[in-house]
């Protein structure tokens, strides 16, 4: 079976209202929930701020274009017709 990654994007907020580090205690937390649910650790765990919030947007509207035709893909595979 094929290996699949979870994304996640949140925000947006001011850069001065982030402690230097922030995405240290979010990554541990999303780390601890992965293994919580799945049973193991994750091989990747990547994060960090400062994407522009127009890039985020941009780049989310690809993302979810993407993900449409591969879920759409995969339904057809499966021989879903929702």
């Amino acid at each position: 079976m094929a290996k699949e990654c979870w994304v996640c994007v949140i925000g947006p907020i001011e850069q001065n209202k982030l402690p230097m580090g922030a995405d240290f205690p979010m990554r541990q937390a999303v780390k601890q929930a992965f293994a919580g649910l799945v049973g193991e650790e994750a091989e990747i765990c990547a994060s960090g701020w400062g994407f522009p919030e127009k890039l985020v947007e941009k780049g989310l509207d690809q993302l979810v274009s993407l993900l449409g035709g591969v879920l759409a893909q995969s339904r057809e595979e499966r021989g879903d017709r929702k």
